[in-house]
């Protein structure tokens, strides 16, 4: 898994534009441009919490094309003013992202080679992709899956596990005996990443948006057949040994692995939830009701007034955010170092930031999609243009 994702020669993330309708899969961050508006409100007040210290860092680890750190950007710029002024943002990946202003230290690099940092370290789908040991129940036993090849194929091996831990975390987290015939995997890449961060960081916040759960979720009975998982073309198969180097390669993260692994270096959970709640409690809400009102602007479609096209487009992509079934399944977890307990936004229902969003509801900025983002619209609907056009046939729509 290291080799087909990371390898310089031929890895799938070093010689492939994998995010958008070109490519293997979208992210939260390309579905709509409102992720960046509510992760930035989430910054915003985790450098009040901090004391607004300046240069305040935000070190996004895995900043792929670099769409989610322009809609941050874009959005301290235009709503936080004073925060704006303290904002380092560094755009960190193994192939440095091309198309960002140098205002956003884009930087070409594996792990966190900085240190000192005070701020947040903000990922987003990086967990995921970190290479992982898979396992499989034989004979009643926690075996290791070895690759071997034979007549030119990928051939699977079973021999004992090359780490005790892998066997430990499996059973530890299980109160029954798995079935024979099990699989699953095991991530101690992520457990490294995370102690290097902590490393990095001085005073400040992990944030981790990725899909995954608990331990005992992940090794439980029903899911016996694992969750590697690989995207090609937008279709999700579960055979890793094809187009090697040309298709992603991911697994559920393990969140109770990360919070074990944080407590050993100095981090603290403040919160854990899904994405779905998460977005909600910073307001998302009211962006879905200032685009409607943008929308019923006007009966012309002229100034002023968001064309319906458009208006449904950007409504899918928000609402795509929350889908319970996928991405607002997700599971966003907030980290702390050296800082108070004060109750962040994303895990605070009715909290302050959604009362001023409320007030301000008439003048609230919305995002709208760009070209930078994934057209989910014509991906879903293909014919969607007709589909417009009979709904502005309606007299009453």
């Amino acid at each position: 898994m290291k080799f087909a994702l990371y390898s310089p020669d031929g890895g799938y993330y070093r010689s492939h534009t994998p995010i958008g309708s070109a490519g293997d899969y979208f992210t939260s961050p390309t579905a709509h441009p409102t992720f960046g508006t509510l992760i930035a409100a989430q910054l915003e007040q985790m450098w009040e919490i901090l004391g607004k210290p300046s240069p305040f860092t935000v070190l996004e680890a895995g900043a792929g094309n670099g769409v989610l750190a322009r809609d941050i950007a874009q959005e301290v710029q235009t709503t936080f003013p004073e925060f704006s002024r303290s904002l380092r943002y560094v755009a960190l990946d193994y192939a440095a992202p091309d198309n960002l202003t140098s205002s956003l230290n884009p930087i070409a690099a594996a792990g966190v080679p900085l240190r000192g940092l005070v701020g947040c370290i903000l990922t987003n789908e990086l967990i995921d992709a970190l290479p992982v040991h898979r396992f499989r129940v034989h004979d009643g036993s926690i075996h290791e899956v070895f690759v071997d090849a034979s007549d030119d194929k990928f051939v699977e091996m079973l021999q004992e596990p090359t780490n005790p831990l892998i066997t430990h975390r499996v059973t530890e987290s299980t109160q029954e005996a798995l079935p024979e015939g099990y699989k699953g995997e095991v991530c101690f890449q992520a457990d490294a990443w995370l102690t290097e961060a902590s490393a990095a960081l001085e005073r400040g916040f992990v944030l981790t948006v990725d899909y995954g759960g608990t331990t005992k979720e992940l090794y439980s009975p029903q899911r016996e057949g694992g969750t590697l998982r690989c995207h090609y073309k937008h279709v999700v198969s579960g055979n890793p040994y094809v187009r090697v180097g040309r298709q992603d390669i991911t697994a559920h993260v393990d969140f109770t692995a990360l919070k074990e692994s944080g407590e050993h270096c100095g981090l603290e959970v403040l919160g854990y939830t899904t994405q779905r709640e998460f977005l909600t409690n910073l307001g998302i809400g009211s962006y879905l009701e200032a685009l409607a009102s943008q929308s019923r602007a006007g009966t012309d479609y002229g100034s002023g007034a968001l064309p319906r096209q458009a208006y449904l487009a950007n409504r899918m992509g928000m609402q795509e955010l929350l889908q319970p079934e996928g991405l607002g399944n997700f599971k966003v977890m907030i980290q702390g170092k050296g800082v108070s307990s004060d109750d962040l936004w994303g895990f605070t229902p009715d909290n302050l930031h959604q009362s001023r969003l409320q007030r301000d509801l008439a003048t609230l900025h919305v995002p709208l999609l760009t070209s930078t983002h994934t057209p989910l619209m014509e991906g879903k609907y293909p014919h969607h243009q007709d589909i417009i056009l009979d709904l502005n046939s309606l007299t009453d729509i």
